[in-house]
C-alpha cells in the first residue's frame, strides 16, 4: 500500500540505521509503526480512522507520527476516484505515497 516519492525518502525510511540517524532513534521507531500500520490496512479509509490522521485541503493525508514529526502522503494514481465534491473517495484507495516527513 505504501511506496516512496524520492528513492532519497525510501532509504531514509525503509532502512533502520539511516532512519535513526536522520530522525533519532525514538522518531524512528515511530516511523516504522506507522509504516507497518499503513501497510496492514485494505484501504486509505481505514488507515485514516485508526490512524486519526488528517486530510489537508490539496487531498494530502498529514499523519503526526511522533511529537516531532509529521508524514505527509497522498494517493499513488493521478485519477484517484474523487466524489461529487472533488474529495478523494479514500475507501477505494489502496496505494499511497509517502512524499515528506516533516519536522515540527
Amino acid at each position: 500500500m505504501l511506496s516512496f516519492d524520492t528513492p532519497e525518502l525510501r532509504d531514509g525510511c525503509t532502512k533502520l540505521q539511516n532512519m535513526q540517524a536522520w530522525i533519532g532513534p525514538v522518531e524512528a521507531q515511530s516511523l516504522v509503526q506507522m509504516i507497518a500500520d499503513i501497510e496492514a490496512f485494505q484501504n486509505a479509509a481505514e488507515m485514516i480512522a485508526f490512524l486519526g490522521a488528517n486530510v489537508d485541503g490539496q487531498g494530502c493525508i498529514v499523519i503526526d507520527f511522533s511529537r516531532k514529526h509529521r508524514a505527509i502522503l497522498r494517493p499513488t494514481l493521478p485519477d484517484a476516484p474523487l466524489d461529487a465534491d472533488g474529495r478523494p473517495v479514500w475507501a477505494q484507495i489502496r496505494r499511497l505515497m509517502l512524499t515528506q516527513i516533516v519536522e515540527l
